[in-house]
């Protein structure tokens, strides 16, 4: 026979270390274990605010073991290090009641505050994972090993495209984003698309630090998935003036200008639809975001004549007016609304000719007149 004393000691925590080069945290206890509670346990940093252990930090083995290795996520090692100067003054452990219970079922004492017995900070440059490009949202999108949030996008170029007119977002599961501005810069890289040109991003040496600030060493790297252009180019705005004849349409990105359909564009004027087909001139390059078109003198006047006795004037796109240089069209598109400046442009006399045989004057105006309001003298 034995006389048998439960086992009541509570477990205790007798050592706890925090590497965040490691993105561990390790917490010894007195005796084997029969779990580790991971929502249990919180780091105190020296100004005194509490990082919680989040749903993204993982744990190793919890039962069976004296000795508990806490995996850190990014959000939580961030936090860390931001707020302990890279881990130069060490945070505390926080451990509530249940954080630990022993084969007997016994739990800890709440731990309110323990010194780290070793900490070490983070004096590792993070480590460039992988590159895409979606052309068609104009987004580079950059993985790495740890959180970014430095990001310098001058220092940044796809093919000898700077990204500097990008704005770039970094997220905690080490990814960034940049969201390139540039139309001339989707322009080239779509033309490298198309011309089958391997895609590559360069970098410095200051584009990219994590929260501890250690720099990524600069480099040039394959872009492994590159989504080509599959969006239909936008017409941003329009505008028309009826003095100079000049229709000037603004597009989202570059589009074919030479192989506009320049029948595809007629008005609105209100109940009626102006339709005279425009004489095919266009200024400006080949391909490019702001397309002019010259309307014919029939058109022009037409409209003139319409705006001057008030009626509203729109546009109406046909279907594959223009493309991208993707080759992707424009969508159709009805009353769309034109920013219009009326005709304040004086005609002028351009020849006159008597012709006392046949007994008439003839003369030729520059642009259509009212033959209402002529006034000889």
């Amino acid at each position: 026979s034995v006389a048998v004393t439960s086992d009541i000691i509570k477990p205790t925590v007798i050592a706890a270390s925090l590497d965040l080069d490691a993105r561990t945290l390790t917490v010894q206890a007195s005796e084997t274990v029969d779990g580790f509670d991971i929502a249990q346990l919180a780091l105190i940093a020296s100004d005194g605010t509490v990082v919680e252990m989040s749903a993204v930090d993982n744990s190793g083995a919890t039962s069976g073991v004296d000795t508990f290795v806490v995996s850190l996520g990014e959000t939580t090692r961030g936090q860390l290090i931001s707020q302990t100067n890279n881990g130069a003054t060490a945070p505390t452990l926080h451990a509530s009641a249940a954080a630990i219970t022993d084969v007997s079922q016994n739990t800890n004492d709440a731990v309110a505050s323990r010194a780290l017995e070793g900490s070490t900070g983070d004096s590792s440059a993070p480590v460039f994972s992988s590159a895409s490009f979606d052309l068609g949202q104009n987004v580079l999108t950059l993985t790495f090993d740890e959180h970014v949030p430095t990001v310098d996008q001058s220092q940044i170029t796809v093919n000898g495209q700077s990204m500097s007119s990008a704005t770039p977002a970094s997220a905690h599961d080490g990814s960034v984003t940049l969201t390139v501005a540039s139309i001339a810069v989707r322009d080239a890289l779509v033309a490298d698309s198309i011309n089958s040109v391997s895609f590559q991003v360069t970098f410095t040496g200051s584009a990219f630090a994590d929260v501890a600030s250690n720099s990524l060493a600069g480099s040039t790297e394959s872009i492994g998935s590159v989504v080509a252009d599959a969006t239909s180019p936008t017409l941003s705005s329009a505008e028309v003036d009826l003095g100079t004849g000049t229709v000037t349409l603004v597009f989202d990105e570059y589009v074919n200008q030479v192989a506009a359909t320049l029948t595809a564009l007629t008005w609105t004027i209100g109940s009626g639809i102006v339709d005279e087909a425009l004489d095919g001139s266009t200024v400006g390059a080949a391909f490019g975001e702001t397309m002019t078109v010259t309307l014919s003198e029939a058109q022009r006047a037409a409209l003139a004549e319409r705006n001057h006795a008030g009626d509203a004037l729109t546009l109406d796109l046909g279907a594959g007016f223009v493309s991208d240089r993707a080759g992707n069209a424009v969508a159709a598109g009805t009353d769309v609304s034109v920013a219009v400046t009326s005709d304040i442009v004086k005609p002028s006399m351009g020849q006159a000719i008597l012709n006392l045989n046949a007994g008439f004057l003839s003369f030729q105006a520059s642009e259509t007149v009212s033959d209402q309001a002529v006034h000889l003298e």
